[in-house]
């Protein structure tokens, strides 16, 4: 179990759960714990709404924990928590991936980063999330940053990577015509 004050932050919960998390934090939590609006450094665990197979949605929240290494936990351990009146272990109720897989743990009991190994060059605008996030997201998951394509090392064990989002207003293809595509459905 995690010890020290907690820094919460939800993703993918409804009014009353978040209300239901608030009251974990007031009643269960270690003191000086404390519920977040938004992502930032010190989070200790994101608590989301699983599916029926204790799958995660994919949402910026869940991948900024899963880069840092964070508990990435079911909304039942509040509500089983708060029931029982004692806060249960976090292992019983983490979370795994949308495959199936328990990424969230692995991240968390600190396998190498998934980007190691691996430059981007960020092309914007970007529709779904801020450039800026984006970056802190790609370097948080060990992934080395370049301002243009030109800046990728030359280093064969290296993984380049141009990031476009193809559903907005420039065309890659166009842009960058002497590089390989992969299309990843977001």
């Amino acid at each position: 179990m995690a010890t020290g004050a907690f820094r919460i932050v939800c993703s993918g919960l409804i009014s009353n759960q978040m209300n239901s998390v608030d009251k974990f934090i007031k009643k269960l939590a270690p003191v000086g714990s404390s519920l977040q609006k938004n992502w930032s450094t010190g989070i200790t665990h994101v608590i989301v709404k699983p599916d029926e197979n204790m799958l995660a949605q994919r949402t910026l929240k869940y991948l900024y924990g899963v880069a840092s290494g964070v508990w990435i936990i079911s909304f039942q351990w509040v509500s089983e928590s708060l029931a029982t009146n004692k806060m249960l272990p976090e292992s019983e109720f983490e979370m795994l991936d949308t495959t199936g897989i328990a990424g969230p743990q692995r991240a968390r009991m600190g396998f190498k980063p998934v980007f190691e190994n691996c430059e981007f060059f960020l092309s914007p605008p970007f529709q779904e999330v801020s450039l800026d996030q984006l970056k802190d997201l790609v370097e948080l998951s060990g992934a080395r940053l370049v301002n243009s394509p030109g800046e990728f090392t030359l280093n064969k064990n290296f993984i380049k990577l141009i990031i476009a989002d193809t559903t907005s207003d420039h065309d890659a293809d166009s842009k960058y015509p002497f590089y390989s595509k992969v299309r990843l459905p977001a």
